[in-house]
């Protein structure tokens, strides 16, 4: 986009707060994109790693009552048989976040929307010991297909872990080895240790 669009875009957003919103989401859809394309650089050459598009809230951020947007940074999922790398940007480029998950002491969930929380955006909850990392899909200038494509994100994750799922609720068993799902108690078959999780039958 060329100084001159800018700044004409610019210009009339100023004068017309509907167009202020629409312009700042298509401005931060092609920062997110710049960022995004700079990891894909990175991570690309991973063998065996499914990477995935993601923007990321910590725990802090996603309780906060006070903010625009519920995410803070974007970046890519690495996902391996054996764990997940995240590798996140702020969209100003300045920040830099590098998480591992391993599933001994991580676990997976899945959030549905809350929309007087964080709007009607679904997310990705991986739990550690201490806190609480939140993803959802990368949709580029809005959030529609949000809900789908975070989905496809979830099931894109368990199949390439292996996840097995409750029976009952489909809650994601990735980290759990009590043998009972958190979700609705439904009791499930533990994984011998260090074997990887299958989908049940």
């Amino acid at each position: 986009m060329s100084p001159i669009v800018v700044i004409t875009l610019s210009g009339v957003a100023a004068a017309t707060p509907g167009i202020s919103i629409i312009f700042l989401a298509i401005l931060g859809a092609r920062r997110r994109k710049r960022r995004l394309a700079s990891l894909h650089s990175e991570f690309e050459a991973s063998t065996g790693a499914t990477l995935l598009d993601v923007r990321y809230a910590s725990e802090r951020r996603f309780k906060s009552a006070l903010k625009l947007f519920p995410w803070e940074m974007v970046g890519v999922l690495v996902v391996r048989d054996n764990g997940i790398d995240a590798h996140l940007l702020s969209t100003n480029g300045k920040k830099r976040k590098d998480l591992a998950f391993h599933p001994d002491n991580h676990t997976i969930e899945w959030k549905t929307p809350d929309f007087f929380r964080n709007g009607v955006i679904p997310w990705l909850i991986i739990s550690g010991p201490n806190e609480k990392h939140y993803f959802t899909s990368e949709t580029g200038a809005t959030i529609l297909g949000s809900k789908r494509r975070t989905h496809v994100l979830i099931e894109q994750i368990q199949s390439t872990l292996r996840l097995a799922k409750c029976r009952k609720c489909e809650y994601l068993l990735w980290g759990n080895t009590t043998g009972i799902c958190p979700e609705c108690g439904e009791g499930f078959l533990r994984p011998e240790s260090q074997a990887p999780a299958t989908s049940p039958s």
